[in-house]
């Protein structure tokens, strides 16, 4: 791919008298440098990405943000068939095509509870979140969440899948330490190594992807 789908912070407006950081979209093209900017309100929550066999950068289908009302930052399964977001302290998973079709979408009342959502699985088959404070899996069952099981060994944050899904990194303070360190443990949470030990904090891992054959 040529272009890269990006999110960059940027300073409010002093003349408008506030403060913080507002998130904008830029879609930048790596060999001319070109930069465009994605600046609507659907970008801000989150809903535009790359879908599978398009060069373009894919606007949400307007039924679907419209029946998912008041979802920020959806998280895409890689295929763009589904995305998964919290509702009501809730791991929500949509069909993105059905609800499109039928401008209709339920929780089946049997969702795990999450805090937050950190990685698909690369085959689209797994999802990693938080829950108090542990890095849990649970596994994608047709058209709903399946097993669940913790991944992490102690208190932890900002997970990522190896690309064939049986490893887990994340962040988490050792024992005794105040900086945030690498930990990579096993999809069942055996076999923990720490692999940094620094006077300073690691957030937001993300493994390699596998090399083209």
């Amino acid at each position: 791919s040529k272009k890269l789908l990006v999110d960059i912070g940027t300073r409010r407006s002093a003349s408008r008298r506030e403060s913080g950081t507002l998130l904008e979209g830029r879609v930048i093209d790596i060999e001319s440098g070109k930069v465009d900017r994605l600046t609507n309100s659907d970008w801000m929550r989150g809903w535009n990405h790359w879908e599978p066999g398009q060069a373009e950068v894919v606007n949400p289908r307007r039924r679907l943000t419209e029946t998912l009302e008041g979802v920020d930052w959806p998280h895409w399964s890689p295929d763009a068939q589904w995305v998964a977001f919290i509702k009501d302290g809730f791991l929500a998973l949509a069909h993105v095509q059905g609800v499109s079709d039928s401008g209709r979408w339920f929780l089946y009342n049997n969702e795990p509870p999450a805090d937050d959502i950190y990685d698909w699985s690369w085959d689209g088959r797994a999802i990693l979140f938080n829950l108090n404070g542990h890095l849990v899996a649970t596994t994608l069952d047709k058209d709903k969440w399946g097993e669940m099981w913790v991944v992490s060994t102690r208190s932890g944050r900002d997970g990522s899948f190896n690309t064939d899904g049986s490893r887990v990194v994340y962040t988490a303070n050792p024992p005794g330490k105040r900086n945030r360190a690498l930990f990579i443990v096993n999809i069942f949470g055996e076999n923990e190594v720490q692999i940094t030990d620094a006077p300073y904090d690691f957030v937001s891992p993300h493994w390699q992807p596998r090399p083209p054959k």
